[in-house]
């Protein structure tokens, strides 16, 4: 089992945002319809996430229009909920934020606030 463990941390208030821009390529590619947001978790060791990334093949999705970079999906489970754990080729977020998406508004349907742990099982 790899597991990618950190805590609830609120975003930049962009997620809406890109999750909307990347919407059709979602359905397209990930087959899940996504809540616009992502729910955003902070690691203790960003060095371990990109080793861990490192072993599984990612979903590529392309750019939406020019501008914009690609993002690197990765399927796993939260609570047994299917979630992505999305890398943009291009971010503001530092190394140890590590981004979620989900069809499900997760901080409401987990009961997740800021500060609590949260585990994702990646699934290779």
């Amino acid at each position: 089992m790899i597991a990618l463990t950190g805590r609830v941390v609120s975003g930049l208030g962009e997620g809406a945002l890109y999750v909307d821009l990347y919407r059709v390529f979602f359905i397209k590619y990930l087959e899940i319809d996504p809540f616009p947001g992502t729910l955003n978790i902070e690691v203790d060791n960003p060095v371990y996430v990109s080793e861990v990334l490192g072993m599984i093949n990612p979903v590529r999705i392309p750019p939406p229009r020019p501008g914009l970079g690609g993002v690197l999906a990765y399927p796993g489970l939260i609570h047994n909920l299917r979630v992505y754990v999305v890398r943009p080729e291009k971010t503001n977020h530092p190394p140890r934020i590590v981004e979620i998406v989900s069809e499900r508004y997760l901080r409401g349907y987990l009961r997740l606030k800021d500060g609590d742990p949260v585990t994702v099982v990646l699934l290779a």
